[in-house]
């Protein structure tokens, strides 16, 4: 463990030293948006839609249900459904099953799978081109105001960005 532990300290000591406080600046900034949305959510409950939000998101949720309850692919009771894949309706019922079934488990995954990305992102740019590419490209993502939106309502994007 304390292998990885160093590894790790040694990559974000690795990251430029501007792009850590705009990093730690969005973690921050995630975190307090991930928990008044959650805030409203449970407060709020039906006067709000958060985290699931009227069309894809409440069909992902549909699907969600169906996959935890009836063990089967569907809308409704008539027959699988053929225009939404089962991909993220299956992560989205994985971890509602692991936390207990609430949508703000799968928010904070997403959110957390976001801020990954963007280590990604940056990563991957520098390998192929160079560290300010790199911290560019992760930055422009980090602080893209739609990465955080989709990060807290059920919708796919942040996990197949992620993948």
């Amino acid at each position: 463990m304390t292998r990885i532990k160093a590894k790790l300290i040694l990559y974000w000591r690795d990251l430029p030293h501007l792009f850590r406080i705009i990093f730690t600046v969005v973690v921050v900034l995630s975190l307090l948006a991930w928990g008044y949305s959650a805030f409203l959510s449970l407060h709020y409950g039906d006067q709000v839609s958060i985290p699931v939000i009227p069309k894809d998101s409440s069909e992902y949720a549909t699907l969600s249900d169906s996959i935890i309850n009836d063990h089967s692919f569907s809308k409704d009771q008539s027959g699988p459904e053929t225009f939404r894949t089962p991909g993220y309706p299956a992560f989205v019922a994985l971890i509602r099953v692991v936390t207990g079934g609430s949508f703000l488990s799968v928010t904070f995954v997403q959110l957390v799978l976001a801020l990954f990305t963007a280590l990604l992102i940056q990563k991957i740019g520098k390998i192929h081109f160079s560290s300010k590419i790199g911290t560019l490209a992760a930055t422009i993502f980090l602080l893209n105001p739609t990465t955080l939106i989709l990060s807290l309502i059920i919708h796919s994007e942040i996990l197949f960005i992620f993948l």
